[in-house]
């Protein structure tokens, strides 16, 4: 295979490009480069496709590519190239906004705000919101969100799952979980959706809805078992239980109880105001915890509090 590679594209650079490549065929050369005269090659070659490209459009396609193709350093480099000798000032514009990115998702903020004040691409702002929001300042990166328009609709559907992590950042959970619902919703954000039913799940915990928290959480791991989000949700929710320690007529005991559940267990305590036949009561609740521990839990608490826990499946 390695040699049937390097002869097509010796034979194609032979033939002094009388065509360019597609996207597919550069991605299949790309995928078979083993040495670095093949590397070489296959950057002989998408020069010239580039250059090749009837319009931007084309361009961008095959540069994206290559983006998604080849490794960091040597994209980067081959970038730098391309944005240096290029007579078209769009393809130019559009590679120094890529060499903009690749510097931001390593974690090079300088540089990336450098490469990306020479581009005039707006996808540039999704990255400079991002860096805002990093740094905890929600509501500027959600005004500079909110200003983005005419973007791919890659980007378009990354604005949009930023300004709900904005939203819940500032906690303004109505508008967070109406931005994420429509997005989980939309089958063309499908890729996206066990990363944002994680953040649903993440909502109801902050508002202390349990019983939403955990049937979101049952959803997803029945949906999304094997997605990144995962482990982290398995880690919490699955084989986990929630013990109800006792239910106070005083919101004053409950909080007092809460307090010395916290200095003894390592797990989450939280207070429910409930009604029933118009009296107000508080339920003191502890979890999610592992369910081959409640038995052990219980018991201590029935020894010290002298009050018999139970789980609970709401």
């Amino acid at each position: 295979m390695k040699k049937i590679v390097s002869l097509l594209i010796m034979l194609i650079l032979g033939a002094n490009m009388l065509f360019a490549l597609s996207p597919s065929e550069l991605r299949n050369l790309a995928q078979n480069i083993k040495t670095k005269e093949d590397l070489s090659r296959f950057f002989e070659l998408a020069d010239e496709s580039v250059k090749g490209a009837g319009n931007l459009k084309d361009a961008s396609a095959l540069l994206d590519t290559i983006l998604q193709n080849i490794e960091y350093k040597d994209c980067l480099a081959f970038f730098k190239k391309i944005a240096a000798s290029s007579d078209n000032k769009d393809v130019a514009d559009y590679v120094n906004f890529l060499i903009g990115r690749l510097y931001f998702e390593n974690g090079d903020i300088l540089k990336a705000n450098e490469y990306f004040a020479k581009s005039s691409r707006p996808e540039r702002d999704y990255y400079a919101a991002q860096e805002l929001y990093n740094k905890g300042k929600y509501e500027d990166a959600l005004t500079k969100l909110k200003q983005i328009q005419d973007v791919p609709d890659e980007y378009y559907k990354k604005v949009e799952m930023l300004k709900g992590l904005c939203y819940s950042g500032m906690k303004q959970y109505a508008e967070a979980l109406d931005i994420f619902s429509k997005l989980y919703l939309d089958q063309d954000y499908a890729e996206y959706h066990s990363f944002v039913l994680s953040h649903i799940i993440q909502i109801y915990a902050d508002l202390g809805d349990r019983e939403k928290e955990l049937s979101t959480a049952a959803e997803f791991l029945k949906q999304y078992p094997n997605s990144f989000e995962a482990p982290k949700i398995k880690a919490k929710y699955e084989n986990v239980v929630i013990l109800q320690i006792a239910a106070l007529s005083s919101e004053a005991g409950a909080q007092r109880l809460k307090a010395s559940l916290n200095s003894d267990f390592k797990y989450d305590v939280t207070i429910e105001k409930a009604v029933k036949d118009g009296r107000a009561f508080f339920r003191v609740r502890m979890g999610p915890l592992p369910a081959n521990e409640s038995d052990t839990i219980i018991r201590q608490i029935k020894d010290k509090y002298n009050t018999k826990a139970r789980v609970v499946k709401d």
